[in-house]
């Protein structure tokens, strides 16, 4: 007869993983009631609105995992986890609140574009070490640290997660190693922009004519943000003769769920257009229009993209 399987003191991590998927869906469902009744709010809000997810991830960790709620998210109820200090004891709402900032942190600040469109280079190395290094480290020691089972944002609150049918038992320290291996993953990521800044720099020249062209827009008073890139084009024909163009490429967001207004696109089109001192050298404009929202836990998106040659422009 197959015996089963005693729980271990220290939740693993599929326990762990499948506590955090249920409060995931949970944190989704709320995001689309709350986008359902407050969506024109959140699509003004723009890039900010992902503040609202994080304020409620903040509140629903902060509480579930704190002492008020037992230690215990409902994903954690379900699979039957608990989140303690190593006393046993469950979390303060600071701690609670600490470990759960630690953890979203490098989450909400990958992609952000919050900080504009030409960030200074501090701020470029440190959001990178943030982001990735922050990632990276979480990822590495909830699958490599077998020994007390504490990830990144479980060191910060010196806490752990047990099982809560399982008896206490002591814990090993963790191996030392783990941590100059977690400094070392924060230093590579903090190093990445020194290798790939050269080769991604745009032309000086060139970002200073898209940022006029970027003003240019903002000065409509039905355009709030909007973002300019050059792109080059190598299409290659069946005979082997390659054809470059260059377009430019102009993004919307609109405050209402009108990207259908093609005549507001081609007005968009001929502004960027006329005001771009390298106008010469473009031969299509393409202009997306697009209406939506993100709050991080839940999101919505439309967009329509409109193109124009250069000579219906002029």
């Amino acid at each position: 007869m197959a015996t089963i399987k005693e729980k271990t003191y220290l939740a693993d991590i599929y326990s762990r993983l499948g506590a955090l998927l249920v409060d995931a869906i949970i944190l989704g469902c709320v995001g689309l009631l709350l986008g359902l009744i407050f969506e024109s709010v959140f699509v003004k809000l723009g890039d900010w609105g992902q503040l609202v997810g994080v304020i409620i991830v903040l509140l629903y960790f902060g509480i579930g995992n704190s002492q008020r709620a037992g230690g215990q998210t409902l994903g954690k109820k379900l699979l039957k986890i608990r989140v303690v200090v190593k006393g046993g004891i469950p979390l303060s709402m600071g701690k609670a609140s600490l470990r759960t900032i630690v953890l979203i942190t490098p989450f909400a600040l990958n992609g952000q574009s919050v900080f504009g469109d030409n960030p200074s280079d501090t701020l470029i190395y440190l959001l990178t070490a943030i982001v990735f290094g922050g990632i990276l480290a979480i990822v590495y020691l909830l699958f490599f640290n077998k020994s007390t089972r504490q990830s990144l944002h479980d060191l910060a609150a010196n806490s752990i997660v047990i099982n809560i049918s399982a008896d206490k038992q002591s814990i090993a320290p963790i191996w030392k190693g783990h941590l100059v291996i977690v400094a070392l993953l924060f230093l590579t990521a903090a190093a990445v922009p020194a290798f790939t800044n050269d080769g991604m720099a745009m032309d000086n020249g060139l970002f200073k004519e898209l940022i006029a062209v970027q003003t240019a827009l903002l000065s409509e008073p039905n355009i709030s943000s909007a973002g300019v890139h050059q792109n080059t084009h190598t299409f290659t024909d069946n005979d082997g003769s390659q054809t470059v163009t260059e377009s430019l490429s102009i993004e919307i967001p609109m405050d209402k769920n009108n990207i259908s207004d093609e005549g507001f696109a081609k007005n968009v089109a001929k502004k960027a257009y006329s005001s771009y001192a390298l106008a010469n050298e473009v031969d299509v404009v393409y202009v997306s229009l697009s209406y939506g929202y993100n709050i991080g836990i839940a999101s919505k998106s439309q967009y329509y993209r409109y193109e124009f040659e250069s000579s219906e422009l002029k």
